[in-house]
């Protein structure tokens, strides 16, 4: 059993994953955290920043 959010965020990664765009998208943002072009957040770190910004 899963719940209505846990389903709609499944459903968003496959979306993501079954688009080739998209996946490109992801993975170049992965290159750019690992060269130290980008900070990695978590969605409540986004959250925050979004809130006081």
């Amino acid at each position: 059993m899963l719940s209505v959010e846990d389903l709609e965020s499944l459903e968003e990664t496959l979306e993501i994953l079954s688009n080739p765009r998209l996946l490109g998208d992801v993975r170049e943002g992965e290159r750019d955290a690992r060269a130290g072009r980008t900070e990695r957040l978590t969605r409540d770190e986004l959250v925050a920043r979004r809130s006081t910004g």
